[in-house]
């Protein structure tokens, strides 16, 4: 046994089988401690599916799945609140801008909109989910690709006439996360999904070139329809940080 330590906010910040078993402990009234463990077959293999609701319904016992448990949260909490919105005129167009703020740690991130982002059922809203990249974004380093995708994001969405960026603060993109020595694609997709459930967006042509993403928001409720990959050409330090 070793100890995990669960992220604040629970499965509404990550859908981790630790932030699961803190959330259920919490709701029970509960300390936030638990003992975790995998259920497995006479061969020792980990029982899935069909044999772990037989062994669920010879002992009598609940399963409650990741996805329950982050709809339950998402009826009853909010994680963040809009706080402003204001015109954002860019070389794309002019985007509306919404300031979030997260009720959990205080950062603000924002979400850029244009046209309709609920759709009102027509075609899935074009999205991007950007994570903070200091060297990338602001200072345009070429050691990696996050400025790159987040104009490539800006332009096919002004070109479409209609969709929604959400810039999440305090998740540094994937070059600092190399430099951290820290996974990039363990990021934090509630606030994310929240954020795109506030704006009214339900289904979504996702804007990645990382199927993880597409992984992360459907385990909040959200449906991709469609993955649609950001076309551009990477720089050679890119490609080299990357190897």
């Amino acid at each position: 046994m070793f100890p995990l330590r669960a992220v604040d906010g629970g499965v509404l910040r990550r859908a981790g089988h630790t932030e699961a078993a803190i959330d259920l402990a919490r709701m029970a009234g509960l300390p936030p401690v638990a003992v975790m463990g995998e259920v497995v077959d006479d061969h020792g293999a980990v029982a899935r599916g069909a044999r772990l609701h037989a062994f669920a319904a010879k002992h009598a016992l609940t399963i409650v799945t990741m996805s329950e448990l982050i709809s339950h949260r998402h009826r009853t909490e909010r994680l963040v609140e809009c706080k402003a919105r204001s015109r954002l005129p860019t070389e794309h167009g002019e985007f509306q801008a919404y300031g979030f703020r997260s009720v959990l740690d205080g950062r603000e991130h924002i979400a850029l909109v244009m046209g309709d982002p609920a759709g009102h059922g027509v075609s899935p809203t074009l999205v991007r989910v950007h994570s903070e990249c200091l060297t990338g974004n602001v200072f345009e380093s070429a050691g990696c690709d996050c400025h790159l995708e987040l104009e490539r994001a800006l332009q096919m969405i002004a070109a479409e006439g209609c969709g929604v960026v959400v810039y999440l603060r305090g998740h540094e993109g994937r070059h600092a996360h190399r430099l951290q020595d820290t996974d990039a694609d363990a990021r934090d997709y509630g606030l994310g999904a929240q954020i795109l459930a506030d704006l009214g967006v339900r289904r979504m042509r996702l804007l990645t070139n990382h199927p993880v993403k597409r992984i992360g928001l459907e385990a909040f409720g959200l449906e991709v329809a469609d993955t649609v990959r950001l076309p551009f050409t990477p720089t050679s330090h890119s490609l080299a940080s990357t190897s």
